[in-house]
């Protein structure tokens, strides 16, 4: 039986993958999937960090977030 991602750790990975996709978008103007808009990015990006992010701030959302996956990790 291999790995599954149970519990917190789902949150964990969902942030993760934002990270990712915020940083691709930064980087390269690039979506990683259709329905992952770079507004929608943002929105949970803030739900996931309680800051608000303005068009363009996708590097600092993807920095943000990485904070946050580090205390998740932490505990």
């Amino acid at each position: 039986m291999g790995n599954m991602i149970i519990g917190d750790n789902i949150e964990t990975y969902r942030l993760i993958v934002l990270k990712s996709a915020l940083q691709m978008y930064a980087k390269f103007k690039m979506q990683a999937n259709r329905q992952l808009t770079p507004t929608t990015m943002l929105k949970l990006a803030s739900a996931a960090t309680g800051n608000k992010y303005t068009r363009g701030q996708h590097a600092q959302a993807a920095l943000d977030i990485a904070a946050v996956i580090e205390k998740r990790n932490a505990l």
